[in-house]
């Protein structure tokens, strides 16, 4: 069992595999649907797949697969264009590898400074030596997001940019190749114009989440809509599974059970053609969905966890609870001096114009968990400033005064002509 599209989530980026027998090949195609779940694809059951063999990894009852299909491919790369996989990004540190470490295989293991693999591969590296594993001369660096040409790039350089009002930039530093960790907006603040709270880096909102279902049209249904339906336990209004079995919601968890949305497309924007269901009430229409992913995969159709479900409440686990159990204790007026917000580490990130560890000081925004915002070795602006105030000022004043007293000089230089033409009479 694993979430959808959930690599990068803190909270549900994993799975869980049972190895119940020696068939080796049988367990690592398991593992690989479920790693494949959590890299955004879904099943490939009912879908018009290219496959090199009869079924693929991602089929439901496939098992020992050994390849990917053609939808799994779409299914990824959808999830790295809506940034769901930006954690991708992040160089796993050299002492975390789980392969024997050797010069050659494209990983830069404890004492090497690159690794480019085989000859072949690094004769087109401009960076990086074959067999030493080492740095060509004048070269600072062979690889990462913060690495153009072998050179470090600036500090200040985006190398990571927010996805999300409740998602963090991320700066080169100027000194290393790599970007700075992924941090986010701390879980609890509130956005959307206080309409909604930061969870894991998104603002979940509930128009958001229908929009991502049935398209930029959507919107959440009345609260009806959710009492209603959600109270039936079944699958398309339910508050999880309890003894197995679909939950009825309490009144109080509706708003985090099933999603319940109004002004919906008649097809979804996933690209599975899931089961819709309409119900009238109290003169409203409200649309429901069971994309049938199996058992192996948590209903998409479900409200968001971090999801606001009342004054200081928010949805976990299909429970509308106190927001205490975000433990979200920032006062950004104290803490921030109101000009920036707390970061995932609980640092504050400073708005442009402001800086310090607490926003307290004048500068160019950031964090200490971002990277620099600017590049502190450019001097283009410090020379920029000489030049005018010690070439081009004077400049400007002596014309100024030139301008001023031209009278007066004209006066004295016509005067001084005649005085040496008499003279030389």
């Amino acid at each position: 069992m694993a979430f959808v599209s959930t690599v990068c989530s803190r909270s549900h980026g994993g799975g869980i595999n049972a190895f119940t027998n020696n068939n080796i090949p049988s367990f690592a195609s398991i593992v690989a649907h479920e790693l494949g779940h959590n890299l955004g694809m879904n099943h490939d059951d009912g879908r018009s797949c290219t496959c090199a063999t009869s079924a693929c990894i991602m089929n439901s009852g496939a098992t020992g697969s050994r390849n990917f299909s053609s939808c799994s491919a779409d299914d990824f790369e959808k999830m790295i264009l809506l940034t769901g996989g930006t954690c991708l990004l992040n160089v796993p540190r050299p002492d975390e590898a789980y392969s024997a470490p050797y010069c050659g295989n494209k990983l830069v293991d404890m004492g090497e400074e690159c690794d480019c693999g085989s000859q072949k591969e690094c004769e087109e590296d401009p960076c990086c030596e074959f067999q030493t594993c080492k740095l060509k001369s004048g070269a600072q660096c062979a690889y990462g997001e913060c690495c153009y040409n072998c050179q470090y790039l600036p500090g200040g350089t985006v190398c990571r940019s927010s996805t999300d009002e409740c998602d963090l930039p991320e700066y080169c530093n100027g000194s290393s190749s790599l970007c700075q960790s992924d941090v986010f907006v701390q879980n609890g603040h509130p956005c959307r114009n206080q309409q909604a709270y930061c969870y894991n880096g998104k603002c979940q909102f509930y128009d958001g989440q229908c929009q991502a279902i049935f398209g930029s049209k959507a919107k959440v249904a009345p609260e009806i809509c959710f009492k209603d339906v959600n109270s039936k336990g079944d699958r398309f209004g339910n508050c999880g599974y309890h003894n197995y079995g679909y939950k009825k919601c309490e009144s109080r968890n509706a708003l985090c059970g099933k999603l319940q949305c109004s002004n919906v497309q008649t097809v979804t924007v996933f690209g599975i053609e899931p089961s819709i269901i309409s119900t009238p009430i109290g003169g409203a229409k409200c649309y429901g969905v069971d994309f049938m992913l199996g058992s192996d995969v948590p209903d998409p159709g479900m409200v968001n966890e971090g999801s606001k479900c009342g004054d200081n409440k928010v949805c976990i686990n299909f429970e509308c609870r106190s927001t205490d159990i975000l433990n979200y204790d920032c006062d950004v007026e104290k803490k921030c001096h109101g000009h920036g917000v707390c970061n995932s580490n609980k640092n504050c990130h400073c708005e442009d114009g402001w800086g310090g560890p607490f926003c307290e000081v004048k500068g160019y925004g950031g964090s200490v968990d971002s990277g620099p915002t600017w590049n502190d070795k450019d001097t283009s602006v410090r020379d920029g400033l000489l030049v005018f105030f010690f070439f081009v000022l004077p400049l400007l004043a002596l014309g100024v005064f030139v301008f001023m007293r031209r009278n007066e000089l004209l006066r004295q230089f016509g005067l001084g002509r005649r005085k040496r033409s008499q003279g030389y009479q």
